[in-house]
């Protein structure tokens, strides 16, 4: 059953059938002080919620059914994309062979421009179906909570730096390609406190511990930077590095001009990032596992940590098992091994890892692990 609403069709996944076709600001220093005061506050969430994950703008060149139906299938490829970490070209050809269709994944579309010959096509696909067929795909997944990175970028280009969101072409080019990873990226603001505790010259050495003194102010959970060079004799290349948890993944890449190193650079921190926090489908049901919470002293601070507990992805049920003092131990049905879940929490930021936090003796389910943390107050 298809049913229209202003310009968008909504359709029904359960039915094969086919839908049909639809139709840098200046600012005072007050107004300043307000964006850095609410930059402020979206950093301080422990994850971002994003929920076009599951959208993709695909261009078309008219609307007729051919390319409306080709839309659908790489409007999916770019969904799984920022869903898998794989990248849309190596998805394209595994999709067509899967028998989840583009077309049943789908639940609505809009072309974007009021005008027969429109340019582009905005497609929302289901979760749950997109899911399977990553499932069915043997491919990694990562949900819609995800940490938020700050990452500091500095031009060499015969005089070294620093660059903000609206420095042509990098900033723009950086957050454009991070969008298409599904990575929620926050450039610096570059405003006097930022400026004073950072210099381009540690961006391109890439000290972990000035970085991470410098990005303390955004509360955020990555931490990455990316040193850009323009070559004398042509073409660019960059180094980069970002700090994930207790470990740092490095490495260069080399392009053409300036912008296009930046966005490998980029696309070699998703992949890092996919490689910590991506979870890949488990053969048979999901698992369980015992997570002990430390630091509960108050009912309505246990209700809240159930309640985020039971919100995270990948999780599937969750009880309370015993409770000790202020230590509550919850069984935990999750889709993932015990490694998976350690990283999920620890995402959170109200929750650090407590010895030991690994490996203990337990009986619960397959893992033979139990998991310890206590709360941040």
């Amino acid at each position: 059953m298809v049913s229209s609403l202003d310009s968008s069709l909504s359709l029904n996944s359960a039915m094969p059938q086919k839908p049909l076709p639809g139709k840098r600001s200046s600012l005072s220093a007050a107004c300043r002080l307000i964006v850095v005061a609410l930059c402020l506050f979206a950093t301080s969430l422990p994850a971002s919620d994003l929920a076009d994950l599951y959208q993709a703008t695909v261009p078309v060149a008219d609307r007729t059914d051919v390319q409306r139906d080709a839309a659908m299938e790489t409007g999916l490829s770019l969904v799984l994309q920022k869903l898998t970490g794989v990248q849309a070209a190596q998805i394209g050809p595994m999709v067509q062979g899967a028998s989840l269709s583009a077309q049943r994944a789908l639940i609505s579309y809009r072309y974007l421009d009021d005008d027969a010959a429109a340019s582009a096509i905005l497609l929302s696909y289901d979760p749950r179906t997109v899911e399977r067929i990553a499932a069915e795909l043997g491919l990694p997944y990562w949900g819609t909570q995800r940490p938020l990175a700050l990452v500091w970028l500095a031009l060499d280009d015969g005089g070294r730096r620093l660059l903000n969101a609206e420095d042509q072409p990098v900033g723009p080019a950086v957050q454009q390609r991070a969008r298409e990873r599904g990575i929620p990226l926050l450039l610096p603001l570059l405003d006097l406190e930022d400026l004073d505790a950072m210099t381009p010259a540690v961006v391109w050495m890439q000290d972990h511990v000035v970085l991470q003194r410098a990005s303390a102010r955004y509360a955020v959970t990555l931490i990455g930077a990316i040193h850009i060079r323009s070559n004398p004799l042509g073409g660019a290349g960059a180094s980069w590095t970002v700090i994930i948890g207790d470990h740092t993944s490095r490495g260069t890449v080399e392009a053409l001009d300036v912008a296009e190193a930046a966005v490998r650079a980029v696309d070699a921190m998703a992949d890092a990032m996919f490689a910590e926090y991506a979870r890949r489908p488990q053969a048979g049901p999901d698992r369980s596992y015992e997570v002990t919470i430390s630091g509960l002293r108050r009912l309505e601070h246990y209700q809240a940590v159930a309640q985020q507990l039971e919100s995270l992805d990948g999780v599937v049920t969750v009880r309370p098992a015993r409770f000790v003092s202020d230590s509550v131990t919850f069984q935990i049905s999750y889709f993932g091994t015990a490694e998976d879940l350690r990283k999920r929490l620890l995402l959170e930021r109200t929750f650090i890892a407590s010895e030991p936090d690994r490996v203990s003796a337990s009986s619960v389910g397959d893992s033979g692990q139990r998991l310890h943390f206590v709360t941040v107050p």
